[in-house]
């Protein structure tokens, strides 16, 4: 049986070196705008949520479409992370205004259709204490509990959905869900609503701080094509911060798939089925990608392997691509539109959600970073290097 081998993670450094070589801000500014792009498509579920699930739908949906035109739809479906970012260094400029301008109508549209114009009525409604534990059965059945509990009435839902348009209906859920959290609209802060704000504001932050990094990023461009160069230390023998790192690698991609796991075990038990039915798919979908090229005692194997040699070996690489281009973006957008109905469900869910969101937003960053910014996607999904980055020798080599 031939050993493990690792030649995708000697090509990334290569073609990190490359690009370093070329600019040297280059990489770290790559790297932070791309974290920034992440937290920036956070916008929509996060508006989509207080508004309406149309809007979410809608976007993933002209997404899919751009995708398909401009990478196929077989690749999109493969790897819908190609739905958010695009191949290489510089996306090209429509792209960038296609995806900018989809976030930015998000913000615009909750502030055009200002769902808290009656805000200050619909909140006292909330914190009335007239029929508290009164007509529960005619909520939704996750808001059934907490109403019972008497944490808000359940006629200040039922007016606030009559009294609101089916576009902007989410904003009900949301008062729901944060009066029922104990949350700012109750005047004092609970995690739950701490997180929803965090969420808010970061992504928000995210958009405004890309306008300015993509023109700082055109100071550290260049019209040099960078052109892998063979490292001499590829054969050196791993220290141990080297090993260390790549087993913290390999935890955080073994931890992010649990608390995936987890979440959709959550989204069972606190009653809403659908947002379960979807993650379990992502989740398989993801799974079955895997299981259909590697079993158990291969990923293990390769696990042990990659620790030993200090650097992630091309078996382990493919066996995470799905996770990190499927369940990762996909569960992303999904944990964080289905944030507020779930945080009332207990701690758990709330600790469980905030821990899934982060190592979401770090996955997906990584995973766009080097399949896509440096361009190992196809390298991963092959095996082989392509001819437009075979390494170039050093002169004195």
């Amino acid at each position: 049986m031939a050993g493990p081998t690792f030649d995708i993670s000697k090509e990334a450094a290569r073609r990190e070196f490359a690009s370093k070589e070329v600019a040297p801000c280059r990489t770290v500014l790559a790297y932070v705008t791309t974290v920034l792009e992440v937290m920036a498509w956070l916008a929509i579920p996060i508006v989509a949520s207080v508004s309406t699930a149309y809007l979410l739908l809608i976007a993933i949906g002209l997404l899919l479409l751009v995708a398909t035109v401009q990478e196929g739809l077989a690749a999109a479906l493969k790897d819908p992370i190609l739905l958010f970012f695009r191949r290489g260094a510089t996306p090209s400029c429509s792209f960038r205004l296609f995806s900018l301008g989809l976030r930015l109508v998000a913000p615009i549209w909750l502030i055009v259709l200002n769902p808290g114009r009656d805000r200050l009525r619909l909140v006292a409604h909330f914190h009335s204490s007239r029929d508290l534990g009164h007509h529960c059965y005619h909520l939704p059945g996750w808001l059934q509990e907490s109403c019972e509990e008497g944490r808000f009435p359940a006629w200040a839902y039922t007016q606030c959905m009559e009294t609101v348009a089916w576009y902007v209906s989410g904003w009900c859920n949301y008062l729901a869900s944060t009066t029922a959290a104990g949350g700012q609209l109750a005047n004092r802060s609970s995690p739950a609503s701490i997180v929803i704000d965090l969420l808010i504001g970061a992504s928000m932050l995210a958009l405004l701080s890309l306008f300015c990094l993509y023109g700082l990023e055109a100071c550290c461009s260049s019209d040099a094509n960078p052109r892998p160069t063979e490292s001499k230390d590829e054969t050196a023998t791993p220290g141990l911060m080297q090993k260390l790192l790549v087993a913290k690698d390999i935890f955080l991609v073994a931890l992010d798939f649990l608390l995936d796991s987890s979440c959709v075990a959550t989204f069972f038990l606190a009653g809403h089925r659908f947002f379960g039915a979807v993650a379990l798919a992502i989740l398989l979908w993801s799974a079955g990608q895997q299981a259909a090229n590697h079993s158990l005692k291969e990923m293990y194997s390769e696990a042990v392997e990659s620790i030993s040699a200090g650097m992630l070996s091309d078996g382990f690489m493919k066996v995470t691509r799905s996770e990190k281009s499927v369940e990762a973006p996909l569960s992303l957008m999904l944990q964080v539109y289905a944030y507020p109905y779930v945080s009332i469900s207990s701690t758990y869910a709330v600790a469980s959600f905030s821990l899934s969101i982060l190592m979401s937003i770090y996955t997906v960053s990584g995973a766009a970073y080097k399949l896509l910014y440096l361009d190992l996607l196809p390298v991963v999904a092959s095996g082989q290097r392509e001819e437009s980055y075979a390494p170039m020798k050093h002169p004195n080599a």
